[in-house]
């Protein structure tokens, strides 16, 4: 077996479905969380709804019975006014009230017990007519009759006089015995006032004579917060006072605050813009004393819901800015009021996500149970089996070829066994068919091997007779090279002869002439000293020996100076050019030098050789590899150039650009065509092989110039244009050491 672990077909199928299942459930779950949150939002959104509807219409109830009972109170009032006798309330009024110190009329001892009598008060200032002792005595009785009625929902019943004075039923603040004589009633927030009045315009109302809902407030006496239901008391046609009643806030803010739908919260706010009450603002109303506007309040879902209310649409259930929360607003008619309840949003995502899990988890329970069922069948039907197959596969591995399978199956794994059955009769076939093949090919391997063995033996002897012939090769190469070099120092020597030959036949003239004027001198001497011996020698004669002597002197010295010219010439050249030294020259006078020892050749010539350099260049690198350069050039040009001219113009250049020299030499001979160009400094090419050409100048210069002078050589050239050569030569070779 090999070592690859092994891995279960059953194990990989589940490993494989696994993923698909997970996949199908995890989509069913957030198909269902997405249904479930979608429903829960229905459900709770219609709760809510619910809610504030049966909120609004439980609140109206306290509101409505307020407003009915002021009407009530207004009803008997004029009907006990128009009842009343005189002689009936002037005794009334005497039992019920008594004048205090302070000039004040209140309750009599009588009546002064506050938690079961109403609390009545006349100000010192209010003129006590018999009107008013009749309205007291009708005020006192009415707020005494349905105080204590309507005591359970409502705090207080409370009747004021235009003069200053009024009847309260308020057992918990007795109001009526600390009110103090400063106090005009009139000009309270819970009076009310007609449209002529020159109160506040929020306590003003209409001559409709309907009931209002003041402002919440905090009284100084109960020293509590307030909200006051007053409506104007009419006699005659004409407003005699205000009947209302006071309710506590502090039930209505708990209400608010704690009988909220679950996971919400509640808030109100007046169609004005002030805060009544809000879960997160009660602090800030307390200290601001209940004036605490939306604006200030500065949270934008109260901002939100305020400004959807100024659209004159009393309900509306919608989803804020920030989609945070589901809000349900309503309309107090009777304070006109708004009630808004709001529930966030990510409560209904968890209550959904809640309903999730239940049926994520029966998701994996599924999926446990449909996992077990597909490992139970793979393994019953396919793992088994093919158990079977790798023992099978094994046996005939290990030689075995008599192993039986079961290949009755009607399935796959039936076909996979008859298939197995048939491969392993042809594998007997082939193991003997391949028997036989293997013998024959060791048979065909031997053969091979012996055809390999003579080969080589060929190969070693071929190997044998190549090396002896590149060992002749290479003694012959060394033999060609050897003279190779022996040719280009033989055409140094000749170049060296031939300078040789002509300065000797140069300095002949002079010496000629030396030697022709001695002989003179001496002819003539000899001719006077006779003259002399003989006593014969005259003036004259001494004079013309003299004159003669001096002419022949000065033909002796100018001849004599221009022979030492040329051997110096000659010598420095010659020197130069057999010479390996490297020194600093001036090169334009080295240059002159050079040619001054080829005057010789070029005296046969009509030839002209210009020289254009400045004096002060100077050169310090090896002058005699410069001399044959030069004097190759020259020899090339009289040799090659002018061969059919009689008159021709050597012209050389030499300027200097940094370290570096640059020296063209150009004749206007017969020039050379593009072959010669490119082989002119090929060894061995001339054009003139049988007439004494070695085809080694040109090499030698290509040499001199790239390997001796450090430099580079370029050659232009046209048929019948002449030739130009261009050599870059470095001005300083200090240092170097050239072979």
């Amino acid at each position: 077996m090999s070592g690859r672990e092994h891995v279960s077909i059953t194990g990989r199928a589940l490993w494989l479905i696994t993923p698909f299942i997970s996949l199908a459930i995890i989509t069913g779950v957030l198909v269902m969380f997405e249904y479930f949150r979608s429903t829960t939002k229905e459900m709770h959104l219609e709760q809510i709804e619910f809610y504030v509807k049966e909120r609004i219409a439980r609140e109206r109830i306290l509101f409505q019975q307020a407003e009915n009972h002021l009407a009530k109170i207004q009803d008997k009032f004029i009907q006990r006014f128009n009842s009343l006798e005189a002689v009936d309330y002037e005794k009334r009024f005497s039992a019920l009230m008594q004048k205090e110190t302070d000039g004040t009329w209140r309750n009599s001892e009588r009546f002064a017990d506050l938690n079961e009598y109403s609390g009545n008060f006349i100000d010192d200032d209010s003129p006590v007519t018999s009107d008013l002792k009749k309205k007291m005595v009708i005020f006192s009785e009415l707020t005494n009759q349905y105080g204590p009625a309507w005591h359970g929902q409502y705090h207080n019943l409370f009747i004021i006089g235009q003069e200053n004075y009024m009847s309260v039923f308020w057992p918990e603040v007795h109001w009526a015995r600390f009110a103090d004589t400063s106090l005009d009633l009139t000009r309270q927030q819970n009076y009310f006032h007609g449209p002529e009045s020159d109160s506040p315009p929020a306590l003003t109302a209409d001559e409709s004579g309907q009931s209002l809902w003041t402002d919440v407030y905090f009284d100084n006496v109960s020293r509590k917060w307030l909200i006051s239901n007053i409506a104007p008391l009419y006699l005659n046609q004409q407003q005699i006072g205000t009947v209302g009643h006071d309710l506590y806030l502090n039930e209505l803010f708990q209400r608010t605050l704690n009988d909220n739908y679950p996971g919400a919260f509640n808030f109100v706010f007046t169609r004005q813009g002030r805060v009544i009450v809000h879960p997160d603002l009660m602090e800030r109303l307390f200290l601001r004393e209940g004036q605490l506007t939306v604006q200030d309040a500065g949270f934008p879902l109260l901002t939100e819901a305020y400004q959807r209310s100024l659209s004159g649409n009393l309900w509306q259930a919608y989803e804020s800015a920030d989609e945070e929360y589901f809000l349900v607003m309503s309309h107090l008619a009777e304070p006109d009021w708004f009630f808004v309840s709001a529930y966030p949003r990510q409560a209904i995502t968890d209550l959904a996500l809640n309903k999730s899990r239940v049926v994520l988890f029966m998701g994996l329970c599924l999926l446990l149970i449909m996992l077990s069922i597909v490992y139970w069948v793979m393994k019953y039907y396919v793992a088994t089996p093919l158990q079977q197959f790798i023992w099978a596969a094994h046996s005939v591995a290990e030689g075995d070829r008599n192993v039986w399978l079961d290949d009755s199956r009607r399935d796959e794994l039936g076909q996979l066994a008859s298939s197995f059955l048939n491969m392993q009769k042809a594998i007997r076939s082939h193991t003997s068919r391949l028997t036989c093949e293997i013998y024959e090919k060791n048979d065909a391997q031997k053969k091979l091997q012996q055809a390999n063995d003579e080969l080589e033996l060929r190969v070693q002897q071929r190997t044998a007779s190549l090396e002896q012939a590149n060992q002749k090769l290479s003694l012959t190469l060394e033999q060609l090279k050897e003279a190779q070099g022996q040719l280009v120092e033989a055409e140094k020597m000749s170049s060296l002869g031939g300078l040789v030959a002509g300065v000797a036949h140069e300095i002949n003239t002079p010496i000629g002439i030396c030697l022709t004027a001695a002989s003179g001198i001496q002819d003539d001497l000899v001719k006077l000293k006779a003259r002399y011996q003989a006593g014969q020698m005259s003036e004259n004669d001494f004079t013309g020996f003299l004159v003669m002597a001096d002419e022949a002197m000065s033909i002796l010295i100018s001849n004599n100076r221009r022979a030492s010219q040329l051997i110096q010439s000659f010598k420095q050249v010659a020197v130069d050019q057999s010479s390996e030294e490297c020194r600093r020259f001036i090169l334009k006078a080295y240059i002159e030098e050079v040619l001054f020892s080829l005057r010789p050749r070029l005296k046969r010539t009509r030839h002209q050789v210009a020289l254009s350099c400045e004096e002060s260049i100077e050169m310090e690198s090896y002058p005699g590899a410069l001399s044959q350069v030069l004097t190759n050039l020259v020899m090339n040009s009289l040799l090659h150039g002018f061969e059919d001219i009689e008159q021709g113009l050597i012209q050389i250049d030499v300027v200097q650009q940094d370290q570096s020299l640059i020296l063209t030499y150009r004749d206007n001979g017969a020039g050379m065509d593009e072959q010669g160009l490119q082989k002119i400094f090929e060894p061995f090419y001339t054009t003139r092989r049988g007439n004494g050409g070695s085809g080694l100048g040109a090499h030698l210069i290509y040499n001199l110039v790239t390997q001796k002078l450090r430099g580079s050589i370029h050659c232009t050239s046209a048929k019948g244009q002449g030739v130009c050569f261009v050599l870059r030569l470095p001005s300083c070779l200090t240092g170097d050491v050239h072979p």
